[in-house]
């Protein structure tokens, strides 16, 4: 085991040598390759994929702070324009960031200018999703990691049965194996057929997490945890009240309506389905649906 420390040199957490050593490969590829690095955690609710996330982030960055920990657009760019070169940005509502109804008309956009200043800073993004298949194409693509987080059940040293949380399989796309490729594929056949007898792709390689035990100390976040919730409460508590989004000014619907109308034309005319029509355009395929079907209600 590797002992991760914080700054004042005091033990935070423990990892694997084999994640220790993954970590530091990631740490090479922002700080030394001039690269950038997109990472995904998919887990339900409760999995302890935040907690995982940001640890996995730590270990690369250890300057990472509750500053770089987004849960919405705003605070997604801000966080990005704001941070330093090689760091990490994590993204804990992915799903809400970059499907919020505000941004999916234009997320096509925000995701290619946000691109440059990723790619400019060589920044290690970690987007935390309940499922990856939620994500739109647009962010799957540019994934170089997918992580699976999961709890569990096992007996501890005294035979007793307990609950594991922060469980991890790993999977790296590399040029000669795209092992995220596969388990999206895995992933889409068991969606559209959960009983189809299909192998799953096996994971680069496993992290075990950790027990839970009764009364036992609360996990160790490496941004703080008392910060970290507190910048969530705040969040939710914004949604609590209704923070709604602007209506649209007759131009913006014109221009929105004149939009759609182009797709349409393009659709017939090139016999496109909508998924090649999105790519085509550049937008994200939930907004081609929506923006076509808006016509038919017109």
């Amino acid at each position: 085991m590797v002992i991760i420390k914080d700054k004042k040199g005091k033990d935070l957490f423990a990892i694997s040598k084999k994640l220790h050593r993954f970590a530091m490969r990631v740490h090479k590829k922002i700080n030394e390759d001039d690269q950038e690095f997109w990472c995904l955690f998919q887990g339900d609710t409760g999995t302890g994929k935040s907690l995982a996330a940001q640890r996995f982030g730590y270990v690369v960055d250890p300057t990472l702070c509750v500053n770089r920990v987004c849960f919405d657009v705003k605070e997604f760019v801000k966080a990005i324009i704001d941070a330093p070169k090689h760091s990490c940005v994590i993204a804990d509502e992915g799903v809400s960031i970059f499907f919020s109804r505000a941004s999916m008309t234009k997320e096509g956009r925000l995701v290619a200018e946000l691109s440059a200043q990723i790619r400019q800073k060589n920044l290690l993004i970690i987007i935390c999703v309940p499922e990856a298949l939620s994500m739109d194409w647009l962010i799957l693509n540019k994934l170089n990691l997918l992580v699976n987080v999961w709890e569990s059940r096992d007996k501890d040293a005294k035979g007793i049965t307990r609950t594991v949380k922060g469980n991890m399989s790993f999977y790296p796309n590399f040029p000669s194996k795209p092992l995220i490729k596969f388990l999206l594929r895995y992933l889409r056949l068991k969606r559209h057929n959960p009983s189809a007898k299909v192998r799953k792709v096996n994971a680069y390689f496993r992290e075990k997490g950790n027990m839970i035990y009764p009364n036992s100390k609360p996990a160790i976040y490496p941004v703080g945890e008392k910060a970290y919730r507190e910048k969530k409460e705040s969040v939710l508590k914004k949604y609590l009240k209704g923070d709604k989004e602007k209506p649209l000014t007759a131009l913006q619907k014109k221009q929105q309506r004149q939009r759609n109308e182009a797709w349409q034309l393009m659709k017939e005319q090139m016999s496109l389905n909508n998924r090649e029509l999105s790519k085509m355009v550049n937008a994200p395929i939930r907004t081609v649906i929506e923006g076509l079907k808006s016509l038919e209600i017109q």
